[in-house]
């Protein structure tokens, strides 16, 4: 069997400089969630939430591999990665740890939840929210006719 490998290759318009690594050098697919924090002198801090996807090795190194913005990219990417390489992926964006093998990627998450009896909360609406809801709802109950 042919030895799957990826490799990483730096440089402007022409490669100067590559690295190779084995894919059986990885050992699990990390996702998690991360808060940026950017300064600068002329409009003060900025925050970011990622959802990071990371390769990690045998020897525990991490390898960066795709840091969207969005929390459901991130899990796609995770997902066809796990299918792909064969190795299990270890969650920690729910605010828990959960890992999942590759054979139960396309399970529901909720499904899996309800198994192991854990409760997730449902966040509460923020009452600025809830008062420009009920506006709507309004507006939206006096054009309809029957």
């Amino acid at each position: 069997m042919k030895e799957r490998i990826w490799k990483k290759v730096w440089g402007i318009l022409i490669p100067l400089w590559w690295k190779t690594e084995a894919f059986e050098d990885f050992e699990y697919i990390e996702m998690c969630h991360e808060v940026r924090v950017s300064k600068s002198k002329n409009s003060g801090s900025r925050s970011t939430t990622v959802y990071p996807v990371r390769l990690v090795q045998k020897s525990k190194k991490k390898r960066e591999s795709y840091e969207p913005q969005d929390p459901l990219k991130s899990r796609r990417s995770a997902e066809s990665l796990s299918r792909v390489l064969k190795i299990p992926i270890e969650d920690t964006s729910l605010g828990f740890k959960l890992q999942r093998e590759h054979q139960e990627v396309d399970s529901n998450i909720r499904e899996m939840l309800r198994e192991y009896d854990v409760k997730v909360d449902k966040p509460e609406m923020p009452q600025s929210l809830k008062k420009g809801h009920r506006k709507a709802m309004t507006a939206m109950a006096k054009n309809v006719h029957f």
